[in-house]
């Protein structure tokens, strides 16, 4: 089924880039979980595509990372950016 592998595809990307963020800003998860008031469980179930971050906690994450919500779902074009500073 296409739409279910697409939304696959898409926690596949949020949980790659979710942990590559966090390790790029040398961030355990239990200081981005203290920053946005969930638990360290929670970060991991993020990462593991087990669950995902709400709108607002999305929004959180990109301030605490600095990036933009499109830089969480496409990481390719975070890193080809990155790249070129």
């Amino acid at each position: 089924n296409k739409g279910k592998l697409a939304k696959r595809e898409e926690g596949t990307r949020l949980k790659v880039s979710l942990r590559g963020l966090r390790a790029d800003r040398r961030m355990t998860q239990a200081e981005v979980a203290k920053k946005i008031g969930v638990s360290k469980r929670t970060i991991m179930k993020w990462e593991n595509n087990e669950t995902s971050p709400t709108g607002i906690q999305l929004m959180k994450l990109c301030e605490i990372y600095d990036v933009e919500l499109n830089d969480i779902f496409l990481p390719d074009k975070l890193a080809k950016r990155e790249q070129n500073k």
